[in-house]
């Protein structure tokens, strides 16, 4: 069974919501979307940007850790 690593597909899910949020931006105009897109949409994508990049580092370390610890 292969170990499922969330830094492996997270720009790949990361695209997917990036679509679906902009099919529904093409349909949802008012201001209520404006105030979901700047509070609540822009801070999550930053957040979860920052989530993967700090998974893939954290990823880089154990990778050399466990390199260095071979016997």
């Amino acid at each position: 069974m292969t170990e499922l690593r969330p830094d492996d597909d997270g720009d790949y899910q990361l695209g997917l919501l990036d679509a679906v949020w902009d099919q529904a931006a093409l349909h949802w105009r008012d201001e209520m979307a404006r105030d979901f897109e700047r509070y609540h949409w822009t801070p999550l994508r930053q957040e979860f940007r920052s989530y993967l990049d700090a998974l893939a580092r954290l990823r880089e370390v154990l990778d050399a850790a466990e390199r260095e610890t071979e016997f």
